[in-house]
């Protein structure tokens, strides 16, 4: 049996991809991930505006445009929970991939919006898209009431 010794992997110019530390634990520091929130609370229907980047590794979610674009192809797992604000039920939110309802055209129905079924309860959804380099993931809530800011949208690259 061969062993492969090393500590650090890098590419050509330098950057670490991958360190082993002596306890065999993997880091893998330019992974692509971000995690945002609200600073307000969003008074209408729209592409939710998660505007504070509290993690943003490599830069890829814009707190402008509130979309993540994929720096590299490969399956992403996105996460996103809201909070409406609303005496009434029936606000969902949905994921949205190059600005098209991700999960429409599934087939028997199938669709990954995530509605709310009471009033003033958090909603969640979380899944794996595959994306190619440059396509972009944002979520899009339809509310009856206002989007709350207790509320955030978070993203990792799985490989």
């Amino acid at each position: 049996m061969s062993n492969l010794l090393v500590q650090n992997i890098k590419h050509t110019n330098g950057t670490t991809a991958q360190t082993v530390d002596s306890g065999g634990r993997v880091t893998t520091p330019a992974r692509p991930v971000f995690s945002a929130i609200r600073a307000t609370h969003q008074t209408s229907a729209g592409v939710g505006a998660f505007d504070i980047a509290i993690v943003n590794v490599g830069n890829h979610y814009s707190t402008s445009t509130y979309r993540f674009t994929a720096p590299v192809a490969g399956t992403y797992w996105f996460t996103c929970t809201g909070l409406p604000y609303t005496t009434s039920s029936g606000d969902f939110f949905y994921f949205r991939k190059n600005g098209t309802h991700y999960g429409d055209g599934l087939g028997g129905g199938a669709s990954f919006k995530t509605y709310l079924v009471n009033a003033d309860e958090s909603i969640t959804n979380s899944l794996p898209i595959t994306l190619d380099a440059s396509d972009y993931v944002d979520t899009y809530f339809v509310a009856n009431g206002t989007e709350a800011s207790y509320s955030h949208f978070s993203g990792y690259l799985i490989g």
